[in-house]
């Protein structure tokens, strides 16, 4: 990028959206690689701007004008404006949650979703649609291991021999089905957009085997859909 001053504040801004809590100016340039004077003048600028706030003296997290732009940012999105109709009529015609999700080969992160029952906070974990990204990402399943851990450090080793499994089964169907406690299920497709490894994630609770099965095609049919759509949307850049 030409404009450095524009690339560094975007990575202290990336870096804050993706940490676990409040960093430090100092915490923030050894992650960077950035001289520290030069991190404390931009989070001096970016904290009067309202992009980030202190949370006491010494740390930053992001402000109420950051998470604005967040939610003015999805509502806005070409892609999602195309996407979320598909996944609104799907959830409401089968009465499941949906959950469209990405993966940049740095982070997960939330594209845009639909829910018709309570939704899940750790979606991403308990339906492996994690695993599903770092498929469609095109890593190995050793490759895929690691990243894992770096999310998720916790692992059990009972996560870690199921993570083995559903790769292969990944790599079998194109598709991860998970049967959870209480008849809890979810289906996860995968697939690689122009920019992104995207994953379409659906789930409920006490349906037949039959059902499911016929859902795991018809969300795999969405999920195309929804690939064409941000593969048109590039081509017009």
């Amino acid at each position: 990028m030409k404009n450095r001053l524009l690339a560094k504040t975007g990575a202290v801004l990336d870096a804050l959206c993706a940490a676990a809590g409040p960093m430090t100016v100092r915490e923030l340039a050894g992650q960077l690689g950035l001289p520290t004077p030069t991190v404390s003048r931009l989070c001096g600028d970016l904290a009067e701007m309202g992009w980030l706030e202190k949370t006491d003296y010494h740390h930053y997290a992001p402000g109420l004008a950051l998470i604005r732009f967040g939610f003015h940012a999805e509502r806005l999105s070409p892609f999602v404006a195309r996407a979320f109709p598909l996944i609104e009529a799907f959830s409401v015609e089968t009465g499941l949650n949906g959950l469209l999700s990405g993966y940049d080969g740095v982070r997960f992160f939330r594209i845009c979703g639909c829910a018709q029952k309570s939704s899940d906070r750790n979606i991403l974990r308990r339906s492996g649609a994690f695993l599903a990204l770092l498929f469609a990402y095109g890593l190995s399943v050793d490759a895929a291991r690691t990243e894992a851990r770096k999310f998720y450090s916790d692992l059990s080793e009972v996560e870690r021999n199921t993570l083995d499994r559903e790769f292969d089964a990944l790599a079998a169907r194109k598709l991860l089905l998970r049967i959870g406690t209480m008849r809890q299920w979810y289906v996860t497709v995968p697939f690689l957009c122009a920019d992104c490894a995207c994953a379409l994630t659906f789930y409920g609770r006490g349906t037949e085997e039959q059902q499911v099965e016929r859902i795991c095609d018809e969300v795999t049919q969405l999920a195309a859909r929804i690939r064409n759509v941000r593969t048109g949307l590039a081509r017009r850049r």
